[in-house]
């Protein structure tokens, strides 16, 4: 998925991905499903891709207006936002990315 966003693209083709999380980490017909793909850029910006189904709080309107559809799409991301995510919940963690992109400190 690529999308570009204030003069930057964000584009998971390219990206490096830190780690998913979410209740599966595909599309599914649930509309209760949902997953977020986080990924840090070259230059070091960090976004995440996500999706949700009908039910969750990345739905739609649906396209009469009425009811909801599931949702997907880009969103930028600051460093503090991703640490803020990361947490017991995420899977298919890069641990190599996660060491050199974010700053995690020992409690």
């Amino acid at each position: 998925m690529r999308k570009i966003i204030k003069g930057k693209v964000y584009d998971t083709d390219t990206a490096i991905e830190l780690f998913k999380k979410g209740t599966t980490d595909c599309r599914t017909t649930n509309f209760n499903d949902w997953f977020e793909e986080y990924y840090v850029t070259r230059k070091g910006n960090f976004f995440m891709k996500y999706w949700g189904g009908a039910l969750t709080k990345y739905s739609e309107a649906g396209p009469d207006g009425q009811g909801s559809v599931d949702g997907s799409g880009i969103k930028p991301l600051t460093e503090e936002e991703v640490l803020d995510s990361f947490d017991n919940s995420v899977f298919d963690i890069n641990d190599e990315a996660i060491e050199k992109y974010l700053n995690i400190e020992e409690a």
